[in-house]
Formats: C-alpha cells, structure tokens, sequence
C-alpha cells in the first residue's frame, strides 16, 4: 500500500471523531492553527515547569475554544442546510393537496408541484452518463393478467354515473395494478402489473374529481393496490437533444386535456395493444410507438408502420430509458416518467422530419407546437418561473412567465431533468454528450 493511499485511509478514520473533524478543520485554518498552536506551546512550558495552576488553565481554554468551533461550525451548517431546503421548496413549489395527501399516508417523497415521485432508479441521483441513467425498456417488464379487470360501480355511483357528454369509442384504457419494489441499494428490473379499465368509465370519474379535493382525496391512495380511481397510465417523456436543447410542447387550446400549457416534452397513454405485437416486449414497443407518434406525427399506425418508421429514428436517438415512477395527484394517475437522448441538433431533426414526410408517415402532432426550452433557460425556468422558448420549426419566441402555463407535471419533469445534468457542468456552461 503506497503512502498516499495510507493518508487517505488515515484521514477517513480520524473524520469518523469529533475531534479528529476539529483537526482537520483547524489545520486548513491559520488563524485557528496559529491560536493552537500558541495554547499548546503555553501548556507544554507550563507542564514543564510544574506550573500547574496556569497548566489547567490553558487546557480548560484550549477545551472551550474547541467546543465554541464546534457549536459555531453545527450552527453554521444548520444554516446552510435551512437555506439550501428552503431554496429546494421554492423552485419544487410543492402543491398543498399532494403534500396533504402525502401527509396522510404517512410517507417521505419528493413532491414537484402537483407530481409526487413513487420510484426512480437507484442511479438517477448519481454522476453516470445519461445515456445510463434509469432502465432500459427491455428491462422492465409490464404484465397484464388475464383477470386483471377492475369495476368501479361505487366510484361510479359516487360521481352520479357514467357521464352522459362523452361520446366516440369505449376503448380500454390500463391502470396500475401494484407497484413494483425497487430498493435504493440494488438493481432490481421493475415489473409494472396493469388491470383493464375503460374510457367512460375513466373519464366520468376524472371529470367529477379534477376538480373536487374532497371527493379526490376519499378515493387515492398512492398503493395502487388501493388506489379507487379508474387510470389511464401513461408515458411522460423528456426528450433532449445533443446540443442541450430540451423539446417542449404547447398543446393546442382544443385539447382534450391541459389545453394550452406547455408540456416538457410529451405524453402517450399505454395500450391494451402494446401487449399484443408479436416478438418485441410491451415496454419497448411503448416508448418506440410514443417517440414515433408524439414527436414525429405518426398517428393512429399500426405495429408495422411504428416498427418501420421507429427503424427510420434509431440512428439518432441515442438512448431511451425508464427513469421512475410518479403520481399526479390533481387526477389521481400514475405516471412512468421516460428519457430520450439524442445525437443531434434541433435543426438536424427538423430536416429529418421533413424527409420523412415525403415518405408518406410524418407529419405535424395534432394535439400541439412543437417548442424548445434553450439549456440557459431550465434555471430561470425552474427558479423564476421566467424563461423564453423558440418554436422548432419557425424559432418565433414565446415567454413562460407564470407556472399555470406550464402542463400539471412539466415542473417536476423539468426538475427532475436538471439533477441528472447537475453533476455534469463545465466552466463554460453544461457539458452535453454525444
């Protein structure tokens, strides 16, 4: 073992003491090391001489000089640690009905506005490269038991019944079934089980409690398990370009949901027919589907044009990843929370996309304008609510000054994208892989 590898395993030892964190901080002090070193040559003059009156007393001044350091230094990072929370609680602008919900289910999670995180990866708070971070969709697994139906016949009842506006199909629509375990100190692959609900049955009672807290607050729960809100899951994505743009959508004012707010990046429900296509697993069709209809406008394909157009797309999408799982507690809904990297530019993918229009399968996303959030604008985005996106296709500016502009969970998405890239600065601003 070489000296300096026995320095550090030394060092890691003393720090361990609450004496030995004294030393170490009044050796990287001159003044405290100087004051100590003047006390310790006075106690070693007086032991010397036999002087043992001024002998304690220079002890008993050395000992209280020690522990009013030490009481100033708790002091100081109590500070510190009050600012740096109270800092956190201003840009996570946690919502009070997701705190109070929180709250009643005696639980500790993070709350982003109105979002409240369940699971993450064990690596997501870490420093590895981003095209790691969270799981691969091949690694988790989605289940979908044959007797995984739920009725809701009393949460029903209790809303008045089916709601007689909604008109159109009835199609299927997946809740979680139960949430899987995942411990911060392993890496377990998740596995997702869904029951089948369906759309009128969701929406009647989405309708009724969006906006009733009371009657919300009698049917969640954050177990799925027991959990009495018929769901919709469903991907909620961010998408990142090589260059460090983020890609935003303004959703468009006759939207069926969030009308108008801008979504970081985009959001697809999961389908019953995503467990059907023969050879890939429901995970990975999921995200290939959600990348190919949300950002390229590929909608309603069917499983060959997803796998054909996804084929088109690989070249440059140079990561997609699982990050978690949250719960937005304004509908009640469980969210997986998705990452897409890619290796180029803005610019780069709108010729792409132009290409593929002429090829017949692309072409504009009907629920909103596709935007970008410049990587100098997350910070005054998520710290002042006061930030400026660009359109993707024409660059015409729009501000973001208010955060009821922003879709219910694009606060949390956004925040939870700046602790991945946090580990990660230069000095001349973020360093963004390719």
């Amino acid at each position: 073992m070489d000296l300096s590898t026995r320095i550090s395993i030394s060092k890691a030892r003393i720090r361990r003491h609450f004496v030995g964190e004294l030393v170490i901080h009044v050796a990287g002090s001159k003044l405290l090391s100087f004051l100590f070193g003047a006390i310790a040559a006075a106690v070693v003059q007086h032991w010397l001489e036999s002087d043992w009156r001024r002998f304690l007393e220079y002890i008993a001044a050395a000992t209280c000089l020690l522990f009013a350091y030490r009481g100033t230094m708790l002091f100081g990072g109590r500070k510190l640690r009050a600012k740096t929370q109270l800092e956190a609680r201003r840009v996570m602008r946690p919502d009070t009905e997701a705190e109070a919900l929180l709250h009643a289910e005696n639980l500790s999670r993070p709350i982003v506005g109105n979002a409240i995180e369940l699971l993450t990866h064990p690596n997501l708070n870490t420093t590895m490269p981003l095209s790691k971070l969270g799981w691969a969709p091949t690694e988790v697994t989605f289940s979908m038991p044959p007797t995984a139906v739920r009725t809701f016949d009393n949460e029903l009842r209790m809303v008045g019944g089916i709601d007689r506006s909604l008109t159109g199909a009835n199609g299927a629509k997946l809740g979680l079934d139960r949430e899987p375990f995942v411990s911060f100190d392993s890496y377990e692959n998740p596995v997702f089980e869904f029951y089948l609900t369906d759309y009128r049955t969701q929406q009647s009672v989405f309708r009724a409690i969006e906006s009733n807290p009371s009657l919300r607050s009698q049917l969640t729960s954050l177990d799925p398990a027991r959990n009495r809100v018929p769901n919709a899951v469903g991907l909620q994505a961010i998408v990142l370009f090589g260059t460090g743009e983020v890609l935003c959508m303004r959703r468009h004012l006759d939207a069926k949901g969030e009308a108008g707010k801008l979504s970081i990046s985009f959001e697809e429900a999961i389908k019953d027919t995503d467990f059907e296509v023969p050879g890939i697993s429901p995970s990975e069709y999921l995200f290939r589907r959600a990348f190919v209809e949300e950002v390229l406008g590929c909608k309603q394909p069917t499983a060959a044009q997803v796998l054909s157009a996804w084929g088109e797309c690989r070249s440059f999408v140079t990561t997609y990843r699982l990050w978690g799982l949250f719960f937005e507690e304004r509908v009640a809904h469980f969210q997986l929370l998705g990452f897409y990297l890619l290796n180029i530019s803005p610019g780069e993918l709108v010729l792409r996309h132009r290409i593929l229009e002429t090829k017949g399968w692309a072409s504009r996303d009907d629920e909103g304008r596709l935007l970008l959030l410049d990587p100098d604008q997350i910070d005054p985005l998520l710290k002042k609510m006061d930030a400026k996106v660009r359109g993707l296709y024409d660059g015409r500016p729009q501000s973001i000054d208010d955060i009821r502009q922003l879709h219910r969970t694009s606060l949390y998405r956004l925040w939870r994208l700046k602790i991945a890239l946090d580990p990660r600065p230069t000095s001349g601003g973020w360093s963004w892989p390719r």
